[in-house]
């Protein structure tokens, strides 16, 4: 039977399975996104561009977030946004509301990505580095494979 910080530890894990899929598949969207929005292949970028720029302050916020408030929080809000940013993009009628989308899923990477990161650190005090490696092994791992 697991005790609760294998539990914890194997829950950050998990987290990180969409966290790789995602990032890996939001690539290669990008032509079938800039087709249906009227968006110029060239331009498309925008779309990476918004994602990451959610991802930067969402990183920024979450840090000052979890000197406050439980990580559990952070780790369920994370997925919540990533998945409502992904739900909403692929019903998008407009540009506008695909790059909204865009963002969201940018906000929810980077609290996943941050949260998941400072919850492993949290449960594993003393000798971090080996399940930090595993963490992002996984979302690497799950990445690579992504690609095919």
């Amino acid at each position: 039977m697991m005790n609760r910080t294998q539990l914890a530890s194997a829950a950050c894990y998990a987290s990180f399975l969409p966290l790789g899929i995602s990032a890996t598949l939001f690539g290669p969207t990008l032509p079938s996104l800039t087709q249906r929005y009227h968006v110029l292949l060239e331009d498309g970028g925008v779309f990476t561009s918004v994602q990451f720029f959610g991802a930067l302050l969402s990183i920024i916020v979450a840090g000052r977030l979890l000197d406050r408030i439980n990580a559990r929080y952070l780790l369920i809000g994370g997925p919540l946004l990533l998945g409502s940013g992904l739900v909403l993009l692929g019903a998008a009628t407009s540009l506008p509301l695909a790059l909204l989308a865009t963002l969201l899923f940018g906000i929810g990477f980077g609290v996943l990505d941050v949260s998941a990161n400072y919850a492993i650190v949290q449960l594993h005090p003393v000798n971090s580095s080996a399940p930090l490696n595993l963490l992002n092994a996984v979302r690497t791992a799950i990445a690579a494979d992504s690609k095919g």
